[in-house]
């Protein structure tokens, strides 16, 4: 028997030993699990300091925040809106890391995505949510929840996006910052600069509200002057080079591109075509100037930002979202590109001249 017992113990001891070393890394992997650790979609785990920073030295923010930021599309104009908000937390005192953690999620244009994005973000209960463009605030009044708190900008029309009945009369977790474009004044410029003009044509995705909406706002605008809008629908970015050709083919002599998220990504198609076909294009969106734009007036979508962060400084510091209206961006750019202008033979008023940024912009040294 001793002996069996003998010949047995170095087995045990081993199974002693290994069973004691898992207990010891069980216990790590057991305190990650906790209330102080999140789990967010990609296996990205990412650790809630809420233990370890206390007051913010913010006047009227008392802890460490949670907020997350969500893009519908990875676009020049949503880049602007993001940098805007980020900034204007930094401008209002607030400090990443210090006062806050903050979780951007992109959707890359995809609904599906941006739909699985706001469940997450309702499961993990943020102080606040910021969303950048019309179908993300969509998206996050279905699906984030009644409980979270929404800032936007970069959207057309909070109240036709379904976040209220008008801009003080809206739902009491939501406000924000909207961008529509200065369709009047755009009416206006194309009249001045193109005397005689009598149809200019666009581009408009008739799946997202915003663009229906600024095909519709531009339209009457253009009436006012005289001029007819002709539109071309797209579905998906895909269509544009086709869709471009078919809208040059119409009896129009200039082309007034709106903005929305679907033709954004292929406005360079329209543009090229538009110049083969010997037409000025007019944009709503800066960024646009670099691809054949001629004349843009547009909204600057980093201060429509910065001035969605101020709402946001204001929702964090306990008022409520109810009760802060939505607001237009009092922001707004006028460029020019005076060569294009001349081979256009658009009449540049003095008022014009001395107003617009000539663009490409002057190098400075």
């Amino acid at each position: 028997m001793m002996k069996w017992v003998k010949h047995l113990w170095p087995s045990v001891t081993l199974i002693l030993v290994a069973s004691l070393i898992l207990l010891i890394s069980d216990i790590d992997r057991r305190e990650g699990t906790g209330k102080n650790s999140k789990v967010y979609p990609d296996s990205v785990v990412i650790q809630d300091a809420a233990t370890s920073v206390i007051d913010s030295p913010v006047a009227g923010i008392r802890s460490f925040l949670e907020l997350r930021l969500v893009m519908y599309s990875d676009t020049s104009f949503a880049e602007d809106c993001r940098k805007g908000l980020l900034d204007g937390l930094k401008k209002g005192g607030l400090i990443a890391e210090r006062d806050f953690n903050v979780v951007e999620y992109n959707a890359q244009g995809d609904m599906s995505t941006l739909s699985s994005i706001m469940t997450a973000v309702k499961s993990e209960r943020p102080d606040l949510l910021m969303v950048i463009s019309t179908p993300s605030l969509q998206a996050a009044l279905r699906l984030s929840g009644k409980e979270t708190k929404i800032v936007f900008t970069g959207v057309g029309d909070g109240v036709q996006a379904g976040a209220g009945t008008s801009e003080t009369d809206h739902l009491s977790n939501v406000t924000g910052i909207t961008t529509r474009s200065p369709f009047q004044e755009m009416a206006r410029m194309i009249h001045e600069t193109l005397p005689g003009v009598q149809s200019v044509g666009t581009l408009f995705t008739p799946a997202e509200i915003n663009s229906v909406l600024y095909r519709d706002w531009f339209m009457d605008a253009l009436k006012d002057y005289g001029i007819k809008l002709v539109v071309i629908p797209v579905t998906n970015s895909s269509e544009i080079s086709q869709a471009s050709e078919i809208l040059c083919r119409q009896r129009i002599q200039a082309v007034a591109q709106i903005a929305d998220n679907t033709t954004r990504p292929g406005f360079g198609q329209l543009a090229r075509r538009a110049r083969d076909n010997g037409l000025p294009v007019y944009v709503f969106d800066s960024a646009q100037m670099k691809d054949g734009g001629v004349l843009c007036l547009a909204r600057d979508y980093y201060d429509a930002g910065v001035e969605g962060a101020e709402k946001a400084i204001r929702v964090l510091k306990g008022e409520n979202p109810g009760t802060i209206p939505f607001s237009n961006t009092k922001s707004e750019k006028l460029l020019l590109n005076v060569d294009l202008a001349k081979e256009y033979k658009l009449t540049m008023t003095p008022e014009l001249k001395e107003k617009a940024i000539s663009f490409p912009f002057p190098v400075t040294p």
